[in-house]
């Protein structure tokens, strides 16, 4: 990618005058990485999770006393973390590691001089079996650290974001019309249909729904339905070798003509467009269906509980998603591949960036270390679980580590997710490692329910990987999503659809279709160049 890409905040404007670290991006090849046996500093820009912690956790020193460094960790709050790092840097106080929450700021920051190139061959070197993880598991990810023809930092995932879906229903209400859980999206509509027009709670009123959305954030906008037939309307997909996006193929038009279909039939709630939770409906027992996960049965908060407050005879079934006509089945997923760490363009980075590599590597390979640096020591800050527990997790935190709640978790520098990465854990665990902290009955929840299959990602996992994105997408999606929940309210037809097609190539469509394709090669000389077969 050699677009030039901004972040869209007036400080960049002056960060090129005031950083002076640095030289140029000259190219660097493995040799100018070398670690010795010195002692490092390490000022340690991580995962944006744990504000109000302080220099001196658990986490922390058990990083220093590994690998013989000291770390000076920043603290910040994610929804500010952006702006505070480019401010931080601006100001030429560069981090030795760099935390990017988008390819797009990583682009940024070697276009200021703030990161240095990391050859694969030195990632290989100094964290071996973590680049064959990423490598094997999520190879995509490499092209998050990709940036004019080298590479940038060293990707990670998340292991929660390939979890799919499931459908839950009021059992009572499938009962009463004598109804099986859906498999298809034929049986869905059959269900819905009742559930809307049939009188399921029996008070004589037409006060009832079958679906809505509880969102109006584009991920959750009917996305089982357009999975059913294939579609992902707001991401890049691969049609005949080619990446297209999935709002302009003929399935998204099916999947349109259903929903409208469904909204004349009076299934479809009429506030979704507003995106209001689809909790509160199904609590309410106005709301029949809706797209769940793991739910603790002991756990009040948790839908088959909370639905009986107002309705003391409710029950529940979980399902699969619906099967559309040709076997096509899911729902959006962000993908296996999260983030990307970078690494500053600071004073004896020769040094620092080996070290940290092996500390990757050291976090990764050994995950009793990995457990240590995410929720601390077992009798000290966690202990086991109950066997039987129906909890997600198999551990409970400690007093002063969570057990009252999670800002005490926060505070300590840890978390209680190990799915992703964290503040001192960069890089996720395996799945297997990740899988052994849940319980039995959240991995039997996972075995019987969850599948990748039914999980759809955007063909780069994340669509505002292609350049132009920060330009064009947001105003092309609003707009999209406008005439879409038009067209299904039966304010316009099907025929209108048309004028999002013409505002996508006036709007900047060409241009990223372009580009998205331009990727596409691009991630293929990636996968040439690290050894992943095509």
């Amino acid at each position: 990618m050699k677009k030039l890409l901004s972040v869209s905040i007036a400080a960049v404007m002056t960060v090129g005058m005031l950083a002076g670290c640095g030289g140029n991006n000259a190219s660097t090849s493995s040799e100018t990485y070398q670690d010795n046996d010195e002692k490092l500093t390490l000022k340690w820009l991580g995962y944006p999770r744990n504000p109000g912690a302080e220099e001196g956790t658990i986490p922390e020193k058990a990083i220093e006393e590994k690998f013989n460094v000291e770390i000076q960790p920043l603290f910040y709050e994610e929804n500010k973390y952006q702006d505070k790092k480019v401010m931080l840097m601006a100001g030429g106080e560069i981090p030795d590691l760099i935390y990017e929450l988008d390819p797009l700021h990583v682009f940024n920051d070697v276009d200021q001089d703030f990161v240095v190139e990391v050859p694969y061959d030195t990632i290989k070197q100094y964290a071996p079996q973590y680049f064959d993880y990423i490598t094997d598991y999520a190879p995509a990810a490499w092209i998050y650290s990709r940036y004019q023809d080298k590479n940038w930092g060293v990707p990670n995932v998340n292991h929660n974001h390939m979890l799919s879906k499931t459908a839950a229903y009021r059992k009572d209400w499938l009962d009463k019309f004598n109804l099986d859980v859906p498999k298809t999206l034929d049986d869905l509509h059959t269900a819905l249909y009742k559930f809307a027009n049939e009188d399921p709670d029996g008070n004589g009123k037409k006060d009832t729904y079958g679906i809505s959305v509880g969102s109006t954030h584009y991920r959750s906008y009917f996305t089982e339905i357009f999975g059913a037939y294939g579609c992902l309307p707001f991401d890049w997909q691969e049609v005949d070798g080619k990446i297209v996006y999935g709002g302009l193929t003929d399935e998204c038009k099916e999947a349109l003509k259903t929903l409208a279909t469904w909204y004349s039939e009076g299934i479809i709630h009429p506030d979704f467009v507003l995106g209001q939770s689809d909790g509160d409906k199904w609590n309410s027992g106005t709301l029949g269906y809706m797209l769940t996960q793991y739910n603790d049965p002991n756990d009040k908060n948790a839908i088959q509980n909370t639905v009986k407050e107002l309705n003391p005879k409710a029950e529940v079934a979980i399902g699969f998603l619906p099967t559309g006509s040709d076997g096509k089945s899911g729902t959006r997923a962000w993908g296996r591949a999260c983030h990307v760490v970078s690494f500053g363009n600071t004073e004896g980075h020769g040094a620092k960036v080996p070290r940290m590599l092996k500390i990757f590597e050291g976090m990764f390979t050994d995950f009793d270390f990995y457990t240590t640096l995410k929720i601390g020591n077992e009798g000290e800050s966690w202990e086991k679980a109950p066997e039987d527990t129906t909890k997600a997790n198999n551990f409970v935190m400690l007093p002063g580590y969570g057990a009252e709640s999670s800002d005490e978790t926060r505070i300590a520098g840890m978390s209680t997710d190990f799915a992703g990465p964290g503040m001192f854990t960069p890089v996720a665990p395996t799945y297997e490692n990740y899988a052994s902290t849940r319980s039995d009955a959240w991995n039997a929840w996972a075995k019987e329910w969850t599948d990748e299959k039914y999980s759809l990602t955007d063909y780069f996992f994340k669509i505002d990987v292609v350049p132009s994105s920060t330009d064009y997408i947001i105003d092309l999606r609003t707009k999209q999503m406008s005439i879409m929940s038009e067209i299904i309210q039966g304010v316009k037809s099907i025929d209108a659809y048309s004028e999002f097609e013409k505002i996508w190539e006036s709007g900047g469509g060409q241009v990223l279709t372009k580009e998205a394709n331009e990727l596409k090669d691009e991630l293929s000389d990636v996968y040439a160049e690290i050894g992943v077969k095509q």
